[in-house]
């Protein structure tokens, strides 16, 4: 991508006045005074901060059966894991967001049209019928059009291992222990490592899914045929190791609600489907104490999701069998819209700041 730097021609001068002088060499120290200030007040915002935001956009796509039990800190596409002979699933995700922050400062942050292609490989046993193990890498480049100082690049890891009360029943408590290690963070393009940081998370996730007519879904093993509206929370206690800034403790709460149009018996699976879900992350942060100072923050980020799959048919043929062979080499295409809004609010001040992220990411899966 072009930086947009200007290339200067060093020319030839004549001598100049004292004052012309004086201005040659403050105006520089101004700049200098000027964006060195700019840089700390971006790094006010630790980095991991601008990470789960991320992670959480990208986890609220990363799922097509979106009234399951398994929630969006899950993930795994369930349904694509279920299809899979070993288990595995790979997700391309290509977001294009109208980003209202790029550097996340608390004033005069820079609105620009930002890229962030990620890829995953994710894989999903079940080790019993009440025991799940989870596992993903992924890595992500962030580019943005006009705050090239903002541009920057990670790769995870994330391990998962959930317990379900009661195999019978898609609704029950699903407590779970999650280990993610590492997660590391570079600049442009994968050149030099700038944070690491470790996470050991305790949770639960717990679902309660209701028909058209707002009647509770009766305990099945999978209610997604029959749930249009589907209540959701996830809780979770984290502490995180960070190599550059004091450790923390992370308190989650993610409320959520899913909205599925109802099978009718005119139901076609090569028809065009769409849903949408609303869920709002929400993490108290408790640092360390450092300097005898302990930072306190509230991480809120609403996101919704409006997801649509379209027909076999935009896929050419006119035999069904062919056109869903189609869509599965094709990745499965799905188009998901997105609307975000990141905020932060901190006792150290220079770390407060606000962005909206809005704009389509068009997703790619294939299950082996």
């Amino acid at each position: 991508m072009l930086d947009g730097r200007n290339r200067r021609t060093l020319r030839k001068a004549a001598p100049i006045s004292l004052p012309t002088a004086i201005r040659v060499q403050f105006v520089p120290l101004l700049v200098l005074v000027s964006l060195l200030t700019s840089e700390a007040r971006a790094q006010n915002v630790s980095s991991d901060i601008l990470r789960d935001s991320q992670i959480a956009r990208a986890d609220a796509a990363a799922s097509t059966d979106r009234h399951s039990v398994v929630s969006r800190n899950a993930f795994v596409d369930q349904a694509a894991t279920e299809e899979s002979k070993l288990g595995f699933t790979f997700n391309f995700f290509g977001p294009l967001l109208f980003n209202s922050n790029a550097e996340a400062a608390r004033a005069g942050g820079t609105s620009t049209i930002e890229g962030n292609p990620e890829v995953r490989l994710g894989w999903s046993k079940k080790l019993s019928n009440w025991l799940t193990l989870s596992a993903l890498w992924d890595a992500s480049i962030d580019r943005f059009v006009r705050s090239n100082d903002a541009d920057s690049d990670t790769a995870y890891a994330r391990m998962r291992l959930q317990y379900t009360s009661d195999p019978d029943d898609d609704q029950s408590y699903a407590p779970f222990f999650s280990y993610y290690s590492p997660n590391l963070e570079f600049k442009p393009t994968f050149s030099r490592r700038t944070a690491t940081f470790h996470s050991v998370l305790l949770g639960f996730d717990k679902v309660f899914n209701y028909g058209s007519d707002w009647k509770r879904v009766a305990r099945v093993p999978d209610s997604s045929r029959g749930t249009v509206w589907s209540f959701g929370f996830t809780g979770s206690i984290a502490r995180r190791y960070v190599d550059s800034r004091p450790s923390l403790y992370i308190v989650t709460a993610v409320p959520s609600l899913t909205y599925t149009p109802p099978v009718t018996p005119t139901f076609n699976l090569a028809d065009a489907h769409w849903n949408v879900s609303f869920e709002v992350d929400t993490r108290y942060r408790i640092y360390d104490q450092h300097g005898g100072q302990s930072r306190r923050d509230w991480f809120l980020e609403p996101i919704l999701t409006i997801e649509f799959l379209p027909p076999f048919a935009w896929f050419g043929g006119k035999i069904k069998q062919l056109q869903e062979k189609r869509v599965v080499s094709h990745g499965r295409p799905t188009v998901d819209f997105q609307v975000a809004l990141t905020q932060l609010d901190s006792n150290e001040p220079g770390a407060r700041y606000r962005q909206w992220a809005i704009g389509p990411t068009i997703k790619l899966t294939w299950s082996f």
